[in-house]
């Protein structure tokens, strides 16, 4: 089977003269550590709708719709624009990149389309900027992704990410645990920075949502587009999908899943509690209703009273099989700082239905966001193992 892979070459000159400009409109980029929500309405009591991750960037409305202080930090509601439906975004941790008008590309703006065949995958790319006259394949999509292209038409399998698929941006301080290839983790990003040749978009993807009831998983296509806008000099993709609200995270498995059941919401507890596990908490993470008792807890020491450094930090799951407790290092299967940094508790639920709930961590650096997803095998020694790796990287 082939598959056209397009990429569309944009003319800027005359683009803004042939297209009606409304209201402003700000192009920010998220510098809240553990990301932001989007919300139906410009309140806290709205229902959350989406969310987005550090250093993404997001297009709102120059226009506000009340102020809001949290934490000690001013800052107004905006619409997000772009989008469909009504979705709104506190911009207390939001840096304002660029100014425009909320102008829509029309089809005299698109010259040059260059249609070229590639087997076995799709990616839609569009609106790149060359900066050189002369751009290949290789500098777009790396050199992994057509080796990817190569092993899958040799075995016909879904290829196992490299475990320095991200080493082009990283400054190496984490030693990554080794993961496995059933499950691929990967989230919506705007500005994605890394190497996008090592999502394999052939995957069977569910897209996790929140609404009404908790969080709602639902099946999706996903597709990666070069950034209609740039905060850097390097090649910039977009990862979307054509659902109409932000999903939390995707799943990618290689064999269609059965997730026809809605997660409880667990937003608004680590909200209100915080994402980090501090040293003397213990923090249940297991549902009522569910087979096994779970809690988290955390050792290590203060240092200078900064509750963000903490030496010697290890976090332990404990798991109740029925009486049969075990406790487990969770801390092994995390990407190992070069700093005291922790990770923070993204999500957690029962993702494979065995009454242990799964977890979702991101590590907060520098130079890369790094989510990672552990999950439970109850036929296995150890309960816990980190399935899934990945990284958002930081446009420079």
């Amino acid at each position: 089977m082939r598959i056209v892979l397009r990429l569309v070459f944009a003319l800027f000159i005359g683009f803004f003269a042939e297209n009606a400009v409304h209201a402003q409109v700000l192009v920010c980029k998220v510098t809240a550590p553990s990301g932001m929500n989007l919300r139906s309405k410009p309140s806290t009591t709205g229902r959350i709708v989406g969310r987005v991750i550090r250093n993404d960037t997001i297009v709102v409305s120059a226009e506000t719709y009340g102020e809001l202080k949290l934490e000690g930090i001013p800052g107004n509601w905006r619409k997000v624009v772009e989008v469909p439906g009504d979705q709104y975004v506190w911009d207390g941790y939001l840096e304002i990149l660029a100014q425009k008008g909320d102008s829509k590309r029309d089809s005299s703006a698109i010259k040059n389309e260059v249609v070229i065949e590639l087997p076995d995958t799709t990616i839609q790319l569009q609106d790149a900027k060359p900066d050189t006259d002369t751009i290949t394949w290789e500098m777009l999509l790396g050199k992994d992704y057509f080796d990817s292209v190569e092993k899958s038409q040799n075995d016909k399998t879904s290829v196992e990410r490299s475990d320095n698929y991200n080493d082009s941006i990283s400054k190496k301080p984490f030693t990554r645990p080794k993961t496995s290839n059933e499950v691929h983790l990967l989230l919506e990003s705007y500005n994605f920075c890394g190497n996008a040749g090592s999502i394999n978009l052939n995957l069977h993807w569910i897209a996790f949502l929140p609404d009404e009831r908790g969080m709602r998983p639902h099946p999706t296509d996903v597709s990666i587009e070069l950034s209609q806008n740039r905060i850097s000099t390097g090649m910039e993709f977009d990862i979307t999908t054509k659902l109409e609200n932000r999903s939390y995270f995707l799943l990618g498995f290689k064999n269609k899943p059965e997730l026809e059941f809605i997660f409880s919401d667990v937003e608004e507890v680590l909200r209100l509690r915080g994402r980090n596990v501090l040293p003397g908490e213990r923090r249940m993470i297991s549902q009522s209703g569910e087979k096994h008792s779970v809690y988290l807890s955390a050792l290590g020491t203060f240092t200078n009273f900064n509750k963000d450094c903490i030496d010697n930090y290890q976090l332990f799951a404990f798991i109740d099989l029925r009486g049969n407790e075990t406790r487990e290092n969770i801390s092994k299967l995390l990407p190992k700082s070069a700093d005291c940094n922790m990770a923070d508790l993204y999500w957690y639920g029962d993702i494979n239905n065995d009454g242990v709930p799964d977890m979702i961590f991101v590590n907060v650096e520098d130079e890369e966001n790094i989510f990672t997803l552990i999950m439970s095998d109850l036929n296995k020694d150890l309960i816990y193992h980190a399935v899934s790796v990945f990284s958002t990287g930081i446009c420079k």
